[in-house]
C-alpha cells in the first residue's frame, strides 16, 4: 500500500505521498484539441483563451452541463477528475489517499469527490477538514485564514484537553485570490490608460501578461516600497511603478468581511494558511500574525494518519 495526502484548495492543491514525493497546481484547467490540462500550463494560456479556460470548477464542483458543450468535459466534476488523476499520477499513483477539503465544500460535493475518487480508482481512507489540518498543531485559540482561488474561509480552531477541533467556520464569498488580483489589475489598467491611453486588460496578450507577473510583482512589494515594471503594447514596451501603499489600499478595500469575522473572535489568535500569505505580507496590521508551512495540511496528516482512517 502506498499512501498520499491531498489537500484540494484550488489556490495550489498540493499533494504529498509517504515516500517524500510532491506536487503542487493551480486549479486551472484548458480544454485542448487533445484533452484537459491543468495547473501552471493551463493558467498560462487562461486570459489567452478564456473559450476554454475553467478556474470555478472546485469552488462550483458540480454534475450540471457546462454552458457550452466540450469534447472532454460535461461539467465540472469532469474537469476535477482529470485533476486529480493527474496529481496522483505526478506522485507515481498512490493505492490510497487521505483528503483535506475546504470546510465550505458540501456534502454533495464531498459524495462527489468520492464517487471521482473511486473511478480513478483510489482508496480513500479518510477525509479531514483541511483548516484542521493545517492547525492541528495549534496550542492556543486561532483564527486560520484560508484563501482559495474565489473565496476565503475563516475557522476558529481550539485545542481542548489535548483535542484539536473547529469550533466555527465562516466562509467569504468575494475575497479569494481572484479577486486580490483583479483588484491590483484594474489599477495596472487605470495608471497605463491615465499615462498612455492604453488599456491592456482590452487585449488577451494584455490580460495574460498582467496575471503571469502578478505573483511576482506583489512578492517583490513585500520589502521594496515601489518597483517599477513594464508591460507589451502595440507601442512597445509601456513602463509602470507600482507603490506599496496603493496595493495595500486596494487589499483594504476587500477585507471588510474578514475584519467583521475578526470582531467576533477577540481573543483569538489570526494566523494565515500558506494560501494567504499576501495578506501579513503586505498589510503591517497582520506582519505579526504567524502564515503556516506551505505543506503543514499533508505534513500533519501524514503524522496523524491512524487518527484520521480511525
Amino acid at each position: 500500500m502506498t499512501l498520499a495526502i491531498l489537500e484540494l484548495n484550488d489556490q495550489a492543491l498540493v499533494i504529498q505521498s509517504q515516500d517524500g514525493q510532491s506536487f503542487t497546481e493551480p486549479g486551472f484547467a484548458q480544454l485542448t484539441a487533445t484533452g484537459i490540462e491543468s495547473g501552471d500550463n493551463a493558467r498560462a494560456t487562461a486570459w489567452l483563451k478564456p473559450q476554454t479556460s475553467y478556474n470555478q470548477y472546485w469552488r462550483q464542483l458540480n454534475q450540471l452541463p457546462l454552458p457550452k458543450k466540450q469534447q472532454w468535459a460535461r461539467h465540472h466534476g469532469d474537469i476535477a477528475y482529470s485533476q486529480i488523476k493527474h496529481m496522483l499520477d505526478k506522485v507515481g499513483s498512490p493505492s490510497n489517499l487521505i483528503l483535506a477539503v475546504p470546510g465550505c465544500f458540501t456534502d454533495d460535493q464531498l459524495a462527489l469527490i468520492l464517487g471521482l475518487a473511486q473511478a480513478i480508482p483510489v482508496q480513500v481512507d479518510g477525509v479531514i477538514d483541511s483548516a484542521l489540518a493545517i492547525g492541528l498543531q495549534v496550542e492556543q485559540p486561532t483564527l486560520l485564514v484560508d484563501l482559495q482561488l474565489q473565496q476565503s474561509v475563516v475557522s476558529v480552531i481550539k485545542n481542548t484537553a489535548g483535542a484539536t477541533k473547529v469550533s466555527a467556520q465562516e466562509v467569504i464569498p468575494d475575497l479569494g485570490t481572484m479577486n486580490l488580483y483583479n483588484g491590483v489589475s484594474r489599477h495596472i489598467s487605470d495608471r497605463l490608460i491615465a499615462d498612455y491611453r492604453h488599456d491592456p486588460l482590452h487585449t488577451s496578450e494584455g490580460e495574460q501578461a498582467i496575471y503571469d507577473n502578478l505573483p511576482k510583482w506583489l512578492l517583490q512589494l513585500n520589502w521594496e516600497t515601489e518597483i517599477s515594471v513594464s508591460l507589451p503594447s502595440p507601442r512597445g514596451e509601456l513602463p509602470v511603478t507600482l507603490r506599496n501603499n496603493d496595493i495595500r489600499k486596494i487589499f483594504e478595500q476587500r477585507l471588510a468581511g474578514l475584519d467583521a469575522i475578526i470582531a467576533k473572535y477577540p481573543s483569538a489568535q489570526v494566523s494565515f494558511a500558506h494560501s494567504a500569505r499576501l495578506l501579513p505580507a503586505l498589510l503591517p496590521r497582520f506582519s505579526r500574525s504567524k502564515v503556516m508551512a506551505k505543506t503543514a495540511a499533508v505534513d500533519n496528516c501524514l503524522v496523524a494518519e491512524q487518527q484520521i482512517v480511525d
